[in-house]
């Protein structure tokens, strides 16, 4: 029998891929979330879960590419997606990513969150749809993000030639 320390590994590294480009940065999801996230959360190509932190239900797509990392086959219902997912597992594979990437910040799992809403509103998802998908009880929580957006916009049109 393989150690079970091994097979959650081998899940993690299975599993990888989705965790760096889909899951965090596409769904928006709390690490508490996504560690407890199961294959019954998976219907109709859209994640179904109640938030462990606010007790909301969010309703969110997932790309076809990411479901091609999610194989429900010989799964149960309540399998979870990612096995044990530790979160300092899910940190050093992130810091892998930042790294090849070349990115000098530090980067945590709930910084995919704030990528997922910050994306959102540039490609002109309004700010109340937005909030759901996060799950947030207060949609004051997410126009923080609004006002991300805002500065943005402004250093970007200073950088005009006679601005």
């Amino acid at each position: 029998a393989v150690p079970r320390k091994s097979q959650e590994k081998h899940k993690l590294l299975k599993n990888k891929k989705i965790i760096g480009d889909e899951q965090c940065t596409r769904t928006g999801l709390r690490y508490s979330d996504l560690k407890n996230l199961t294959y019954s959360n998976i219907n109709n190509n859209q994640i179904e879960i109640r938030q462990q932190k606010t007790q909301e239900y969010v309703y969110i797509p997932i790309s076809e590419h990411a479901l091609k990392y999610i194989n429900k086959k010989d799964c149960k219902p309540d399998d979870k997606v990612f096995g044990n997912l530790a979160k300092g597992t899910v940190h050093a594979v992130l810091r892998e990513g930042v790294a090849a990437a070349g990115i000098t910040k530090k980067i945590i799992f709930h910084s995919s969150r704030h990528t997922f809403a910050t994306l959102g509103l540039t490609y002109g998802i309004p700010i109340e749809v937005v909030s759901s998908l996060l799950g947030h009880t207060d949609i004051r929580t997410t126009q923080i993000y609004a006002k991300i957006i805002s500065q943005k916009k402004q250093e970007a049109v200073k950088k005009l030639p006679g601005f």
